[in-house]
């Protein structure tokens, strides 16, 4: 990523590993979202987060919760507190790890297409872990 000053926009397990390898690269690095800090990760095996927290914590990775992006710009991020107060976030480049949403309409379209059709992974369950996801595809693959 081109420049020095980097705001990562997600404190899901996605945006605090980016936050953490564009870190040890020398980048400044602030990571913003609109649950509070302590739920950054949440549902990680608590032994992981703790290690990654450790680890943003000594790369100078700056963590931000509580806030809600309300516009991105050429100079960076805005985004309003709880309290409804604009912040400015100034920044070279930003990365976007907002949380998933299933689409389970495509599902429909699919069924057609097979006389056995199974939804597996994350697709039937965002709050799955990626270990739990990937369970629950192999799971239904043994049943065939």
């Amino acid at each position: 990523i081109k420049g020095e000053n980097i705001v990562i926009c997600g404190g899901g397990m996605s945006g605090l590993e980016s936050a953490l390898g564009l870190a040890m690269n020398g980048k400044k690095v602030t990571v913003l979202d609109m649950i509070p800090v302590s739920d950054f990760g949440h549902g990680t095996v608590r032994f992981t987060i703790n290690m990654l927290l450790k680890l943003l914590n000594d790369n100078g990775v700056k963590l931000v919760g509580d806030m809600r992006i309300s516009e991105f710009t050429e100079k960076g991020v805005k985004a309003m507190d709880k309290f409804n107060r604009e912040q400015f976030f100034e920044a070279d480049a930003v990365v976007t790890a907002f949380g998933l949403r299933a689409n389970r309409e495509y599902y429909k379209e699919f069924s057609v297409l097979a006389s056995e059709f199974y939804v597996v992974g994350d697709a039937m369950d965002l709050e799955k872990s990626i270990g739990k996801a990937n369970n629950s595809a192999f799971n239904h693959a043994m049943m065939l």
